[in-house]
């Protein structure tokens, strides 16, 4: 009667776990499916605008690319004030990529509000403090990023800087749309809407990716504190 009570017993805490899993992962999905559909309908609202050049800096896809690269930093900075050490240091690395990312996106800002090409002095600033961190925690970085590739959110960061850097970069070839519709005076419009809404799908994979980074670490210490008790 007790073996089968424990065997009883042991198979309802099988299903539960199985249960609290299947939540945790529908509800993550749920989290990336509203992202990526207000990402959508953002890029929907910018060719609907009815301006002549839709897409352009102060636009609604642009702004959006700030605000998820923004989100973004915010997530990893969650670990970088309140994680383990391995933890800690990739979140540090990928801010320090997203923050380079963003100054990148706020050139047009930059160029009207100082001279042409001045993002390039606050990202050479930036660039040059993450290499010396990298430096610093260079016996850290094998170790930290082969736990983080055993987690989702490796899957998730590495498609949203692939997206971005490469695919959305030789989508947005101007030869590519001549090609396709002549010289015509659609090709700007045309090849930015393509560029910028690939980035901006890019951009929210890595919110998406932070998002599930973040998660992963309070799940972590939520099991960690369960087990003290």
């Amino acid at each position: 009667m007790a073996i089968r009570l424990e065997t009883k017993n042991r198979s309802d805490s099988k299903s539960t776990i199985s249960f609290n899993i299947c939540m945790r992962s529908g509800l993550i999905f749920l989290s990336h499916l509203v992202l990526i559909g207000i990402a959508s309908l953002i890029f929907v609202i910018d060719a609907r605008c009815g301006q002549p050049n839709c897409f352009r800096e102060e636009g609604f896809v642009e702004t959006a690319q700030l605000v998820a690269l923004a989100l973004g930093i915010l997530f990893f900075l969650r670990d970088m004030l309140k994680s383990n050490p391995q933890r800690r240091l990739v979140a540090t690395i990928f801010s320090f990529m997203l923050l380079l990312a963003f100054i990148r996106e706020t050139d047009g800002y930059t160029d009207k509000l100082v001279t042409h090409g001045f993002w390039k002095v606050p990202a050479m600033v930036v660039a040059l403090v993450a290499a010396c961190f990298l430096w610093w925690q260079r016996r850290y970085i094998i170790p930290a990023f082969a736990a983080l590739s055993q987690r989702p959110a490796w899957g998730i960061l590495t498609s949203g800087f692939l997206t971005v850097i490469v695919f959305s970069r030789l989508v947005g070839m101007r030869p590519n749309w001549i090609s396709i519709l002549g010289d015509s005076d659609h090709v700007i419009t045309i090849r930015r809407a393509a560029e910028e809404g690939i980035e901006l799908l890019g951009y929210t994979l890595l919110v998406c990716g932070a998002l599930s980074f973040m998660l992963d670490g309070l799940r972590e210490k939520t099991a960690d504190s369960e087990s003290d008790v």
